[in-house]
């Protein structure tokens, strides 16, 4: 029994594309190219799915029942990695980029600092956290944006130049000779030098 159980270990890798193919046969649409903030309809939907299955496990948790917890923990993976794609997040370079900055929590040359209520493992000085935004700067669209009101391009800087976003001020523009004015687009974009 153990070498088949093995055997089903080594086979039963989490596949995001396992999810895609559901999505398109029975939620087609709902999947996004690149990261956005979905619409209404489809962010409840993927809120609802997570409250459900995190409370599954929650119940099941409590009842020590263990086939409960395997089916609650498959379940909450697979609504998670659902909302992963409906929200266009890449989710392996994600993934990796948490694995990555968790690992340098136990570094050997800071030692290992655990909470002493918890033993919860403790992020140790200098470390640092996951670039989330950076990961999904590589993969949003960057475009030319103007402004809807005075038609000048509008450039991000600082912090929104790493930071996708919909919400844009008009006075990033070369010379700052832009209105003033607040415009929101759809997308999630960076505005560019035209």
């Amino acid at each position: 029994m153990t070498d088949a159980l093995d055997a089903v270990s080594r086979a039963a890798v989490l596949d995001p594309d396992d999810v895609q193919q559901f999505m398109e046969l029975g939620h087609p649409g709902n999947a996004a190219d690149t990261p956005r903030i979905p619409p209404s309809a489809i962010a409840t939907l993927c809120r609802e799915l997570v409250i459900e299955e995190e409370s599954e496990l929650l119940v099941a948790m409590s009842d020590q029942d263990i086939v409960e917890i395997a089916d609650a923990i498959g379940d909450s993976i697979y609504v998670l990695i659902y909302t992963a794609h409906c929200y266009g997040i890449p989710l392996a370079a994600v993934w990796r980029e948490i694995c990555d900055t968790n690992l340098n929590k136990v570094t050997h040359s800071t030692g290992i600092h655990r909470d002493p209520g918890t033993n919860k493992i403790l992020k140790p000085p200098g470390w640092m956290p996951p670039d989330i935004a950076g990961i999904l700067a590589a993969v949003i669209p960057r475009q030319v944006i103007y402004c809807p009101y005075c038609c000048k391009p509008h450039i991000d800087a600082g912090s929104f130049a790493l930071t996708p976003h919909r919400t844009h001020l008009c006075d990033l523009t070369p010379g700052g000779e832009g209105c003033g004015k607040r415009f929101t687009l759809n997308e999630l974009v960076f505005g560019v030098t035209p």
